[in-house]
């Protein structure tokens, strides 16, 4: 089941960069539905499992996504991490078991911790990380955004919903 859910990962990943490449002449139009959600402030430290986890995740991505083909791979761990995590937000029932044994760590350390991570990165003048997050879906029948997941989401991530 993890090597089912790690390649799908990593395909969802790559669809997304090789669409971010191509240019569309359809015309898209999108709201943003988060911004109402502001963070809260709540305070957060990592969890004494988390860099553990992490660490058998980011192994695990690696060895999954690695070729034979001499080319140049390149997997940002951290970058599926926070897709992941973005998703997990919207999870119930078996699907969210799933990606908490995938990941090491359930819901809630998965949010705090990496808030904390990613508030603990560098931010000084010539050297500064930012993570963009984005969460996309297309309106249809049936389908809608609970707020608690907008909420949540823009809480810890910071992440924009259209």
């Amino acid at each position: 089941m993890k090597r089912i859910l790690m390649r799908s990962i990593a395909l969802l990943l790559a669809m997304i960069v090789m669409a971010g490449a191509t240019s569309c002449a359809a015309s898209v139009s999108a709201s943003e539905l988060s911004a109402g959600s502001t963070r809260n402030g709540a305070e957060a430290e990592i969890s004494d499992g988390f860099t553990g986890a992490v660490a058998d995740f980011s192994l695990e991505l690696f060895k999954r996504t690695l070729t034979e083909d001499d080319k140049n791979d390149l997997v940002s761990p951290l970058s599926a991490l926070v897709c992941l995590a973005l998703v997990t937000n919207g999870a119930d029932g078996e699907t969210l078991r799933q990606i908490e044994e995938t990941l090491g760590m359930d819901v809630e350390t998965l949010n705090e911790s990496l808030y904390a991570y990613v508030a603990s990165l560098p931010n000084l003048e010539d050297s500064k990380m930012q993570l963009a997050n984005s969460i996309w879906f297309r309106d249809g029948k049936g389908f809608s955004v609970k707020e608690q997941f907008l909420q949540t989401n823009a809480d810890w991530y910071g992440a924009q919903v259209y």
